[in-house]
């Protein structure tokens, strides 16, 4: 049921190919097999993941790929927890550290070894409390191969390739920093302020005189935010130069991917389903 549906939700904008499509058919069934069946032990669990999967593909319809979607509506729907540590963690699961788009703050093997065993340790401590917790993991799996080994000491499979930022950004794999935020549209109006706010933002910092008041502007502004939010993306922006000219050239850089996606809508607006079975 769920595997036929799902093919047929994604036919037309999302594959260009037959082949294309025969390979998301695949790989659905290899997903439902090692992972889904477990959880979706009802049709009332699988309409409800269904629904969600439906109402994330209006809103990225073709611009990510369709696994990908699924695994992560799958992840958010059973494993809520795990869900927001790969939302809060984007830098680390989208390896935006060493990407030559980011922020010149790049974090050191010491550094990012810190950010595994937090992360590694916050995803133990949600699956112990689960029965089902081989289930994430190979979602995890799915969607990071790369992050996951690092993250519980595994090794690369025999006769698996492993996936550099290359293949992901060609894939618009949710590994490549450059398609991770799109894939959470369903969270960006809670974690993102608006177009207005970060112009008013951007202005009240470009309107004071010295570095060490727009430090102290931003440093409100960023303190001021929900947990998450542009810290989800780039955590490193405490580590920012903060000078008159190029004051915020830089930081823009990293606020943009968020906030160019509070425009991108092309479908009304679904109810945002629930993101925990009761």
């Amino acid at each position: 049921m769920l595997t036929d549906q799902l093919s047929t939700t994604f036919e037309g904008a999302w594959f260009k190919t037959e082949a294309e499509s025969n390979e998301f058919a695949t790989a659905i069934k290899d997903l439902w097999k090692d992972a889904l069946i477990r959880v979706c032990g009802n049709i009332r669990k699988t309409s409800l993941l269904l629904n969600d999967i439906d109402a994330s593909e209006q809103l990225t319809e073709g611009e990510v790929i369709a696994l990908d979607l699924c695994s992560l509506a799958a992840m958010r729907r059973f494993f809520p927890g795990v869900y927001e540590v790969i939302w809060t963690n984007g830098a680390f699961f989208s390896n935006s550290y060493g990407w030559w788009k980011s922020l010149s703050s790049s974090r050191s093997e010491q550094e990012i070894a810190a950010d595994a065993e937090r992360i590694s340790s916050a995803i133990d401590g949600i699956l112990e409390k689960t029965r089902d917790g081989e289930v994430a993991k190979t979602l995890l799996r799915a969607m990071f191969p790369v992050r996951t080994r690092a993250l519980f000491g595994e090794r690369r499979r025999f006769g698996v390739p492993d996936e550099g930022s290359d293949k992901a950004e060609a894939g618009k794999r949710i590994a490549h920093p450059d398609f991770f935020p799109i894939y959470f549209q369903c969270d960006v109006a809670e974690t993102v302020f608006s177009a207005r706010e970060m112009d008013t933002f951007l202005d009240s910092v470009q309107t004071v005189t010295s570095d060490e008041a727009r430090r102290a502007a931003f440093d409100a502004r960023l303190a001021s935010l929900d947990d998450g939010s542009v810290k989800r993306y780039e955590p490193s922006t405490a580590e920012l130069p903060v000078y008159s000219g190029g004051c915020f050239s830089q930081t823009a850089v990293g606020l943009q991917p968020l906030k160019r996606l509070r425009g991108r809508r092309r479908r009304p607006r679904v109810a945002r389903p629930s993101s925990a079975v009761p």
